[in-house]
């Protein structure tokens, strides 16, 4: 039984997927991240990885590879103390950012001997979002969400990484962000494609029903980079676009002709600029 696995990384002038490659779904080795990037040709990269991948013996194989890497913390990290969420002056913190016109405070601290830093960030929006849903939850008696709990719940407010790159947390907490493209592209990929398990019968079938979406993939991200181009991203996502997208038909006349089928004057100016004619 084999499963796909894409190569995260990203290139930064293309912010596009490059890489690919299979493996079989019961090898868990972490040589198979410095085999890939090997393989892929890539000299510099940067690993940001999911929760629960972050371990002592993790971060010491990484820089022994003399691999970058961003690897956030679980919530019950000892690197955010009770002190720190007890301290609720923003003078803890060293600045701040605004990202999507949201507040999100931060620090960032030296630890041990090894050049390894940790980043604390503090979205408020998100903060109270999640405050008002845990509170409204203890008001509705669900199992659990109690006045006691809401108190031990304030470290999940904060998100924090450690990493082995010496930069600005502005710097981390984009790269990080950036990550999440890929997870909508991959939402795409099971929710709209339909894309899950590969039931295929010989591993060249699985090789085309990885490159067959490695290939959706590339043309998912330039639909997201040309929203951004047309500094439209933040009005329409690529998965409206593609729904949209679905309701234009192309009607064939019986002398050969086709038109298309008739689109609001909205929808012909919004594919125009992303340099498709509805003609």
């Amino acid at each position: 039984m084999f499963r796909s696995q894409f190569w995260d990384a990203t290139n930064y002038l293309s912010h596009a997927p490059i890489y690919y490659r299979l493996l079989p779904g019961n090898i868990v080795d972490r040589s198979t991240i410095v085999n890939t990037i090997k393989e892929a040709g890539i000299e510099q990269c940067t690993l940001i990885a999911d929760k629960g991948f972050y371990s002592k013996q993790n971060t010491s194989f990484l820089d022994e590879q003399k691999i970058k890497f961003i690897l956030p913390l679980q919530s019950n990290t000892q690197y955010i103390t009770d002190d720190f969420v007890a301290d609720l002056s923003t003078k803890k913190y060293d600045d701040f950012l605004v990202y999507h016109k949201r507040i999100v405070w931060y620090k960032k601290e030296k630890i041990g001997n090894k050049n390894h830093f940790i980043y604390i960030y503090m979205d408020t929006d998100l903060k109270q979002t999640k405050d008002t849903l845990f509170l409204e939850k203890t008001k509705e008696q669900w199992k659990d969400y109690t006045r006691e709990n809401f108190k031990d719940s304030s470290k999940k407010n904060y998100i924090a990484f450690i990493s082995n790159i010496d930069t600005t947390p502005e710097n981390i907490y984009l790269q990080y962000k950036s990550r999440w493209e890929i997870e909508e592209c991959f939402d795409y990929l099971k929710n709209s494609l339909k894309v899950n398990t590969p039931y295929q019968d010989s591993n060249e079938k699985i090789e085309a029903w990885a490159f067959i979406n490695h290939i959706s993939l590339l043309l998912f991200y330039n639909l997201i980079n040309k929203l951004k181009e047309q500094k439209i991203s933040d009005k329409y996502t690529a998965e409206d676009i593609i729904n949209i997208g679905k309701n234009i038909h192309k009607i064939i006349l019986k002398n050969g002709e086709t038109i298309i089928a008739e689109t609001t004057r909205k929808e012909k100016d919004l594919f125009e600029s992303l340099g498709v004619l509805l003609a």
